[in-house]
């Protein structure tokens, strides 16, 4: 089943048509465009890129990441079937990558995960990573913040606002 998934992806990935703009891109160039369309909030355009981007060089330098990525532009477009399918495969493929913290945050997210201790341990560790980028880091400190929230100390609510001032995270 899941064979049939990457399968599917890779073939999708490769069919760059006469009509497919990204056909003649580079490697960075369209990692770079992925990149600007997650940070427009353009998660449609962003998942496809970034899976072409894996399906065109699945072992260069970017195709961990736009796995990744690919998982957080389907977790901020609300398709969480998508992105817990997505994160699950990057964790089955990469269990040691540096990234696994993040995409159980991921899981955490989407609604996968609702154990709040451990997704309060997994949002710290991704937050301290040197491997997120700016957006996931922003996300998971606000959702680290709305965990502490929930909690009725006062020291939990101090770092819970301190966290969200940090996080410029709208909403």
């Amino acid at each position: 089943e899941s064979s049939v998934f990457v399968l599917s992806a890779l073939l999708t990935g490769c069919a760059g048509g006469p009509d497919d703009e990204t056909a003649k891109w580079s490697q960075n160039k369209l990692y770079v465009e992925a990149k600007d369309a997650m940070d427009g909030a353009d998660y449609e355009k962003c998942v496809k890129y970034f899976e072409k981007l894996e399906a065109r060089y699945p072992f260069g330098p970017y195709a961990q990441q736009a796995q990744i990525n690919v998982a957080f532009c389907y977790w901020k477009g609300q398709d969480l079937p998508l992105a817990t399918a997505s994160v699950d495969r990057f964790i089955q493929l990469h269990p040691g990558h540096a990234m696994v913290d993040y995409a159980y945050c991921l899981q955490h997210g989407a609604g996968v995960r609702p154990d709040l201790t451990l997704a309060e341990e997994m949002y710290r560790r991704a937050i301290e990573s040197d491997h997120i980028c700016e957006n996931g880091r922003e996300e998971a400190l606000y959702l680290l913040s709305v965990i502490l929230l929930r909690d009725e100390s006062d020291t939990s609510r101090r770092e819970a606002l301190k966290l969200l001032k940090a996080s410029n995270v709208d909403g």
